[in-house]
C-alpha cells in the first residue's frame, strides 16, 4: 500500500499523493458503534433469513446473487446487533465468496467485524477490476474505540480486534457489477450489514458518510491521514476533480 496525506484542497492532494488513478473512495463509519451507513437510499443484506452453514447461489432480492456463501450464528466474532446471522470467509470451510450485481453499482458497504490484515475485497466490471483493498494496514488507521465487539451481549469482548462499518465509493465512471470477498490467512473474513447503492454518491446526498481514509484502484490502495466526518465533504470534491482528470487523461 502507498502512504499519503489528504489535503482539503485539491491541488495539495495532487500534489502530496499523485492520485490520478484513483478508482474507489473507501471510508470508515463516524461513530464505533454504526452498524450500518449513513448513506441514504440503500438496500441491505443482513444474512438473518439464512440458516447457519454453507449455501449456494443465494438471491440478494433486486440487488445480486452470492456463488457461495458461509453463514455463522452470532458470537464475539459477528452479526451485527448480536443477533441474526453474518457471512464468514475462511479455508476451514469458503474461502472466496462472490457476489454478482444484476446491473452496475456504485455504492458498497458492510460492517467489517473482528477485523483483522487478511481480509481482501476485489471490485470487478466485467473482467476488469475497479480496485482492490486489503486490510492490512486498516487497524493501525482505526482509533482505539473501534476495537473490541461494540454489540449486544457481546459488547466489550475481543477487544483486540476493530470493528467498523467500511463505505466503498465509486461514480458514474468507476462502478462493478462483482465484489469477491477473499481471506488470506487462515484466520476469518467476517462480515454483516452488506450494504448496496446503483447511484453514486453526490453532493445531494450531504456530507460523505464516514471518515475518509483510502483510495483503492487496481493497481493498490493509497492510505491518508483520515478526515473528520465534518471535512470529507470537501475531501470528495477532490477526489472528483481527480477521477475526472483521470478520465481526460486516458
Amino acid at each position: 500500500m502507498r502512504t499519503c496525506q489528504l489535503g482539503l484542497v485539491a491541488v495539495a492532494v495532487l500534489g502530496a499523493c499523485n492520485l490520478a488513478h484513483a478508482g474507489i473512495v473507501i471510508s470508515y463509519a463516524e461513530a464505533p458503534g454504526d452498524l450500518n451507513s449513513r448513506l441514504a437510499n440503500t438496500s441491505v443484506m443482513t444474512f438473518d433469513s439464512l440458516t447457519a452453514g454453507t449455501h449456494t447461489n443465494v438471491v440478494w432480492t433486486g440487488v445480486g446473487t452470492y456463488d457461495t456463501l458461509r453463514v455463522h450464528t452470532p458470537d464475539r466474532y459477528g452479526a451485527a446487533g448480536g443477533t441474526g446471522m453474518y457471512a464468514v470467509q475462511s479455508t476451514s470451510s469458503v474461502a472466496v465468496t462472490t457476489l454478482t450485481f444484476n446491473t452496475q453499482h456504485a455504492y458498497f458497504g458492510l460492517w467489517w467485524s473482528a477485523g483483522d490484515n487478511a481480509n481482501l475485497l476485489k471490485f470487478y466490471n466485467g473482467a476488469t477490476l475497479i480496485a482492490s483493498f486489503d486490510t492490512a494496514q486498516l487497524p493501525a488507521k482505526l482509533p482505539s474505540a473501534y476495537f473490541g465487539n461494540p454489540s449486544g451481549v457481546y459488547v466489550g469482548q475481543n477487544k483486540n480486534e476493530p470493528y467498523a462499518f467500511l463505505n466503498f465509493f465509486g461514480d458514474e465512471n468507476n462502478t462493478w457489477d462483482k465484489v469477491v470477498f477473499t481471506n488470506l490467512g487462515t484466520s476469518g473474513f467476517e462480515s454483516d450489514n452488506h450494504t448496496d447503492r446503483v447511484a453514486p454518491w453526490t453532493s445531494a446526498d450531504g456530507p460523505m458518510p464516514g471518515v475518509v481514509f483510502a483510495y483503492a484502484d487496481g493497481s493498490g490502495v493509497t492510505l491518508m491521514v483520515p478526515e473528520p466526518a465534518s471535512l470529507t465533504l470537501l475531501a470528495a470534491g477532490a477526489v472528483g476533480l481527480l477521477l475526472r482528470r483521470r478520465r481526460m487523461t486516458r
